[in-house]
Parts: structure tokens; C-alpha cells; sequence
């Protein structure tokens, strides 16, 4: 596009077509902004000004989280690039547009992104099969990838991830870290 444009006179126009990646991006943030305002509107109500938070919303942080999450998959927003049309989430939390799902590709001189298929309303289109890399820079294909664990470690193999919060007092406030 920049190259079209150094090389525009004075009559012509240079048509924007903005990447699938910023649009996405900024739909997100526009989510997430929504998702807050909604959040403090149902903890502290009309009252607030604009730019506060509430005392009751700072206690409430342990759940905050949950609440948000909820909010964020409730928001419906104006879709970035087209305020004709709104952007929201489905049910199971997919928001309602295409993801192209993209492999990254090296060679001896680069990295380049591929795209392998893509994600739409529960379904994921493959393209070009996903490639990996081993331990010696092979490359792998995704579907041919074993586990190394052995009988003795399979036990683990489907542990979920436990999350410890670790309360931590520093010189002159105390803050929570997260362990995992």
C-alpha cells in the first residue's frame, strides 16, 4: 500500500484494505473496554463517574476475574471497519468470524508464516498439513507427533494445571503473584 501511495498523484486514491490481524486485535481491545464498562456498571452502578472504579469492584478481584471473562463473552460491540454490522461471541466463546490458523515456516535464511487452514463456527478447514520442528530441526508433521512420555510418567500425562496464588508483602504494598 505504501508503494501505491509514494507513486499517487494528486487525482488518484489509494484503496485501504486493513490486515485480517490489526482488525482482529482492535475487535478485541473494543470487546474488552465493553467488558469492563459493563463489569463496573453491575458492581457499582450509575453512580461512578466515567473514569472510576468503586471500592466494592476492588474487593471483589478474586471473582472479578470470572465476572469479566463472563462480561467479555456477553459484549456486543460495533464491528471494527463496518458500523453497519456488530461483532459478539458465540456460546462455547468463538467469536463469530473466521481465524486463519497460520504454521510458522523456516528455512536456512528465514521465518515465514504459511497459512494451514482456518476456524469458523466450530470447524477447523485445513489447508496445508501443520509442520513442526524436532529436537534437530527436522521438520514433523503434526499429525505424526508422539509423546515421549513413557509408561512410568503417564500418570501426568492428563494432569491439569494447578495455579497457586502466593501472597507476597513488599517494602510499602502488598501484591499477589501467581505460581504455577
Amino acid at each position: 500500500m505504501w508503494d501505491e501511495y509514494k507513486e499517487c498523484t494528486d487525482g488518484c486514491s489509494v484503496k485501504f484494505v486493513p490486515r485480517n490481524s490489526v482488525v482482529d486485535a482492535m475487535q478485541a481491545v473494543l470487546s474488552a473496554a465493553t467488558a469492563i464498562r459493563n463489569y463496573r456498571l453491575e458492581v457499582c452502578g450509575e453512580q461512578v463517574e466515567e473514569h472510576e472504579v468503586c471500592t466494592e469492584m476492588l474487593r471483589m478481584r478474586k471473582d472479578g476475574n470470572i465476572a469479566l471473562e463472563r462480561h467479555v463473552g456477553m459484549s456486543t460491540t460495533l464491528r471494527v471497519g463496518d458500523k453497519q454490522d456488530s461483532f459478539s461471541f458465540t456460546k462455547q466463546g468463538h467469536g463469530d468470524t473466521s481465524v486463519q490458523l497460520l504454521n510458522v515456516r523456516r528455512s536456512e535464511t528465514r521465518v515465514t508464516l504459511q497459512k494451514s487452514g482456518s476456524f469458523h463456527k466450530g470447524h477447523t478447514t485445513v489447508a496445508v498439513p501443520a509442520i513442526t520442528y524436532g529436537h534437530r530441526g527436522e521438520e514433523i508433521p503434526i499429525n505424526q507427533l508422539r509423546s515421549e512420555c513413557t509408561i512410568a510418567c503417564s500418570h501426568c500425562q492428563y494432569r491439569p494445571l494447578a495455579m497457586v496464588t502466593v501472597g507476597r508483602k513488599y517494602p510499602s504494598t502488598s501484591s499477589a503473584q501467581s505460581v504455577q
